[in-house]
């Protein structure tokens, strides 16, 4: 469904929070005031930037997380230059992925604007495999010259 409908219930994050989501509120993020029994697709931010989500705009995907978390696709591009091509790791020991929920060993990519977001590596792969095998959407991993060069793989 796109273009102004209802998100559907699977992408809004409702009563099956885990308890990490409910003792953290920015852990699934909503415009503030979202009525969560009628999310549409303007309340729903990412968790790295807190912009909107635009579904008309091919140029500006979304990847959901578990539970509700949000990525976008800028930030799933900055993530990926930063853990793939640059090989920069901003894990913490005890924090957990916010797309996962997992407390994972890889790299991490953490928000420069909000740093109580990290995204693992393999949420990166994955998100990164998701978009571009979606054809609503004209997101590509980005090549390791749009960023430092640095490791690879």
């Amino acid at each position: 469904m796109r273009g102004g409908a209802e998100v559907p219930a699977f992408h809004a994050a409702r009563g099956d929070r885990t308890e990490k989501h409910r003792q953290d509120p920015e852990a699934t993020v909503f415009r503030p005031g979202t009525d969560e029994t009628n999310v549409q697709y303007e309340d729903v931010l990412c968790n790295f930037c807190r912009r909107p989500w635009d579904p008309d705009d091919p140029s500006r995907p979304l990847i959901e997380g578990h539970h509700g978390s949000h990525l976008c696709g800028e930030c799933l591009s900055l993530a990926f230059l930063a853990i793939v091509h640059e090989g920069r790791d901003d894990r913490k020991a005890g924090e957990s992925c916010t797309m996962c929920l997992e407390e994972r060993k890889d790299e991490a990519w953490r928000s420069p604007e909000f740093p109580d977001a990290c995204v693992c590596r393999r949420c990166v792969k994955q998100s990164a495999t998701a978009l571009e095998k979606d054809k609503d959407y004209t997101w590509r991993r980005p090549a390791a010259s749009e960023g430092s060069e640095g490791p690879a793989s």
